[in-house]
Formats: C-alpha cells, sequence, structure tokens
C-alpha cells in the first residue's frame, strides 16, 4: 500500500510544480493550489498513519520467515489470477472460490501472516473511509 501513497505523492508534487497548475488567485481570492497541499497532506498523514506503521511492521517481520512470505506469496498470486479472471469478464467457479477460501483460512493460521491480514483489513477501513467523505463531495458539487 505504501506504493500508492507514493504514487499519490509524486503525482501531487508533478500537479504543484506543473507550469499547467501554477498558484493564481481565481475571482474569490482563494489560492487554488491548497486542496493539492491539503492532498498531500492527507498522503503524508496515511503514510504516518498508526494503521499504514502497524501495516509495514507486521510486512516487515513476515518477510523475516522465508516459509510465511512464500505462503503469502502464493496466496496473492492466487488471488490476483481471480481478480484479473474477473476483471475480464469471467466469473471464477464454485471450486475456485472454495479453493481460494480455503487458502485464505489455512493461510490466516500462521500468526505472522494474520497480523498482516488484520493489518491490511484496518488500513482498507482508513481509505474507505476517506474515499467515502471524497465522495461525498463529489456527489454535493455533481448534484
Amino acid at each position: 500500500m505504501g506504493t500508492k501513497i507514493g504514487v499519490l505523492h509524486e503525482l501531487i508534487y508533478h500537479m504543484r510544480t506543473s507550469s499547467l497548475c501554477e498558484s493564481k488567485k481565481n475571482e474569490r481570492g482563494d489560492d487554488p493550489m491548497n486542496v493539492y497541499d491539503k492532498a498531500y497532506d492527507l498522503a503524508k498523514a496515511l503514510k504516518d498513519s498508526t494503521e499504514a506503521q502497524q501495516l509495514k511492521e507486521a510486512r516487515q517481520a513476515m518477510d523475516a520467515d522465508p516459509d510465511a512470505s512464500r505462503i503469502m506469496d502464493g496466496f496473492r498470486a492466487r488471488q490476483m489470477e481471480l481478480q484479473q479472471k474477473m476483471m475480464g469478464g469471467e466469473e471464477p467457479t464454485e471450486a475456485e472460490m472454495a479453493a481460494i477460501t480455503k487458502q485464505y483460512e489455512d493461510i490466516a493460521v500462521n500468526p505472522l501472516i494474520a497480523r498482516v491480514l488484520e493489518a491490511e483489513r484496518q488500513l482498507a477501513v482508513v481509505f474507505e473511509d476517506i474515499n467515502r467523505l471524497l465522495n461525498d463531495v463529489l456527489k454535493s458539487v455533481a448534484g
């Protein structure tokens, strides 16, 4: 997830430094770049959040265990295959869904992996809450 925050940071930096987005006051005298400054602050706050730090620590602990890391990599690969299949318009079979569910249940008993999964879930909740707030703004503006 840190990668997504890094991409967001780079995008905001590019927007702030682009000649197309030079800071100019609008009719009301507001600085339109303020929203980008706030977005940068949000990205930094997310990166520094307890949830992100807990995920980072959990990943480091898991990565230090070759078996746990290998097991998780295998699960993620299978998960990605199913997601790509669904994005291509195909529905996973019942057997595929049963297999990935069983695999999840099997890996979740490993305490290092369970810690990563829980930390990912907690950070995802934060992202979902923020996304909901942003969508509410879009709804109020777009009508």
